[in-house]
């Protein structure tokens, strides 16, 4: 009778594990990837903007202001040319 009683305490713990990995397991992974896709999407658009003003203030302290201004505004009209350009290309087919 103590062997039933072992066994039947083995099977209940072997279907509660197998339950538990197929349930709370997954759903911690989706829970873990959901905080750190979301904390990337906050952080990374605040991380180029300092890095983009930064780079601004390093150009700016290498030059004067106008000077740095012409250069940030070039880089964005080259930059905004480029993508009109890619943009009215059609596709090859």
């Amino acid at each position: 009778m103590k062997e039933f009683a072992t066994r039947f305490a083995d099977q209940l713990e072997s279907a509660a594990k197998k339950i538990r990995a197929q349930t709370v397991n997954r759903a911690e992974r989706f829970t873990l990837l959901a905080a750190v896709v979301v904390t990337a999407l906050i952080l990374i658009p605040v991380i180029l903007t300092f890095l983009s003003i930064a780079l601004f203030r390093v150009v700016e302290a290498l030059t004067n202001n106008e000077a740095a201004f012409v250069i940030f505004g070039g880089l964005f009209l080259v930059l905004g040319a480029l993508l009109w350009r890619k943009k009215n290309n059609s596709p090859a087919k």
